[in-house]
């Protein structure tokens, strides 16, 4: 008896469903910067229309790019000279972002496919980019993803879509945005003899307060140094010689320590940057605040750390094999050792959003957002004391329900306290020696529900 040949047809379906199977196996290996970043200079609410500085085709933007547009800075703040100075008075749609996908191109014009969710204000302060996307069936993470660093106008946030499962290697690889937020206040210019600075802003050049941390608030020239805060951007130290703020996101950032106890043990260091208050409703997501530069009166004073980055995960299911997700800000950095001088406040923890469905029971992972240790003095066999840095404060994990992600199991860890302010070195007996010295912890973040990465859904 002949064996019976399948018609055509049915061969086809056989070959189709087996193409199918084949390409759900298959894993795409990921690593490195997977997204493309380039700033909006306005937008078109009317043709759903943003321009943008340069040519789409040049900044690597195209016809049916998924894209997170997201609103970076803009918020008004209290600009007076006191200890108001820094609170945010309006947030100018700071923080919204929203999925869209590109429609048409001219030039370098970019048509949305639906029309936007939410407003964003861009230029003449606000700070609003566009973010491709990658879009994945089932993706390997191979190495370390790493986003372009917060350079002021684009950059610090990881995206990704990943219609299947999210899959890490091993526990070498990691996706890491860390100091990769707001940027770092640098330290004052020197000035050995100005003292008891008591200001909460001074010009960019100036040698009686070091640099505010960055935020979400306008840089304005002449008031980006001394102790008041910029927004979650840390405050830098006043003369002399005490301490930058630590930078903030969901809690607030640590003070920065005294000034030089050999003029008066004052406390004008750097105020710690201010919170965030995330919520479902609100749904706005923030980089890490910087933080604040130290003032230096012996040329050996610090700047601050920056602030944690964004990180956004849609996926439909995520197993970790036991790497690492982190947007943690970063410590100030000490050469050498010695610091008989102010020293410079930790970055705020950054923001971690995970639109995830399942995590798989075998799986194990570690996320991490948190706020960095602010720097310590140190001053072998003498008696002074001078300001160490404030602590950053932890930022924000936000996933869609906190059940899911099985934390009692001890391979399944989330961390987003705040960084521990510095010490003081000094001779033993010394009253600074081993105390803050005016210096404080930044406060924790937080773990929160009901993570949504919104999209458009009018027609345009």
């Amino acid at each position: 008896m002949k064996p019976q040949l399948l018609g055509k047809s049915a061969g086809a379906i056989i070959i189709f469903l087996l193409v199918q199977i084949s390409s759900y196996a298959q894993w795409t290996n990921i690593s490195g910067v997977i997204n493309k970043y380039v700033e909006v200079a306005d937008i078109d609410y009317c043709n759903t229309a943003l321009t943008l500085p340069v040519p789409a085709a040049y900044a690597g933007f195209g016809v049916g790019d998924k894209v997170l547009l997201i609103q970076m800075t803009g918020a008004k703040i209290d600009t007076s000279n006191s200890s108001m100075f820094g609170t945010i008075l309006n947030y100018n749609n700071t923080g919204n972002f929203e999925l869209c996908t590109i429609w048409a191109v001219d030039g370098a014009t970019l048509y949305m496919e639906k029309k936007l969710a939410r407003n964003y204000s861009c230029y003449p302060y606000g700070r609003v980019q566009l973010v491709r996307v990658p879009q994945y069936v089932n993706a390997k993470v191979t190495g370390t993803i790493t986003p372009d660093p917060w350079n002021g106008y684009r950059g610090g946030v990881v995206a990704m879509i990943v219609s299947d499962t999210l899959k890490f290697q091993d526990s070498s690889v990691s996706i890491n945005a860390n100091v990769s937020g707001f940027r770092a206040g640098d330290v004052s210019m020197n000035a050995p003899a100005a003292f008891s600075e008591l200001r909460y802003y001074l010009p960019s050049v100036s040698d009686r307060g070091g640099q505010k941390g960055e935020g979400v608030a306008h840089h304005d020239y002449f008031r980006s140094t001394a102790r008041g805060h910029l927004a979650n951007g840390g405050g830098g130290g006043n003369a002399q010689s005490s301490g930058g703020g630590g930078g903030g996101n969901y809690g607030v950032g640590g003070a920065g320590g005294n000034q030089y106890n050999g003029i008066g043990d004052l406390a004008n260091g750097g105020y710690g940057g201010t919170s965030f208050p995330y919520s479902p409703t609100v749904n706005q997501v923030f980089l890490g605040g910087g933080g604040g530069g130290g003032h230096q009166a012996n040329n050996i004073g610090t700047g601050g750390g920056s602030g944690g980055g964004i990180i956004m995960i849609r996926a439909g299911a995520f197993v970790g094999n036991g790497g690492y997700i982190r947007a943690d800000g970063g410590t100030p950095f000490l050469a050498g050792g010695y610091r008989a001088d102010g020293v410079g406040g930790g970055g705020g923890g950054g923001s971690i959003l995970l639109d995830i469905d399942a995590y798989p029971s075998a799986t194990h992972y570690h996320i991490t957002a948190k706020g960095a240790d602010g720097a310590h003095v140190a001053v072998p066999g003498g008696t002074q004391c001078y300001g160490p840095g404030g602590g950053g404060g932890g930022g924000v994990v936000w996933v869609r329900d906190i059940p899911s992600l099985q934390l009692t199991v001890s391979t399944r860890t989330a961390e987003f306290n705040g960084g521990v302010s510095g010490i003081v070195y000094a001779y033993p007996g010394t009253s600074c020696h081993l105390q803050p010295y005016g210096a404080t912890d930044g406060a924790p973040g937080a773990i929160i529900e009901g993570v949504h990465i919104p999209e458009g859904t009018q027609p345009r």
